[in-house]
């Protein structure tokens, strides 16, 4: 329910009615001390964002985007973000990605997908498996 929502900053916290007495002068911003993170998507809208609340809460980040303007702007966000550009459509690259991550991180505890890939068609004209690339 819209009631039961507070906004801080960009972010939505989802709080119980219940929840709420006890919540008073408590941060809405998560622990992340020690998190290693991968992000597809990392240099963009929901994934740039993701990254920045956890580089806030003290996790280290690697962003994989195909865009360098998104990239540098992870980037941006500090010295525990490390950025590879990569095309998630690859199965190889991903799989490179993850390994450099690994090593730049020591070691991956979480990842967030939100890399998207977008075709502007009408509806019923969606072919299942469609391999052709997106928008570049």
């Amino acid at each position: 329910r819209a009631s039961d929502c507070s906004r801080t900053d960009s972010a939505v916290t989802i709080v119980s009615a219940a929840a709420r007495p006890w919540r008073e002068g408590v941060t809405d911003r998560m622990d992340a001390t020690g998190w290693r993170v991968l992000i597809t998507g990392g240099g963009s809208g929901i994934g740039l964002r993701t990254a920045e609340l956890l580089v806030e809460g003290g996790a280290r980040v690697t962003a994989l985007d195909v865009d360098e303007a998104g990239l540098a702007r992870a980037a941006a966000l500090g010295d525990r973000v490390t950025t590879l550009r990569v095309d998630v459509r690859s199965r190889d690259a991903v799989e490179a990605a993850v390994a450099q991550a690994e090593a730049a991180m020591g070691g991956l505890d979480r990842v967030v997908n939100s890399a998207g890939i977008f075709r502007f068609s009408p509806f019923l004209e969606i072919i299942e498996d469609d391999d052709r690339p997106g928008p570049a």
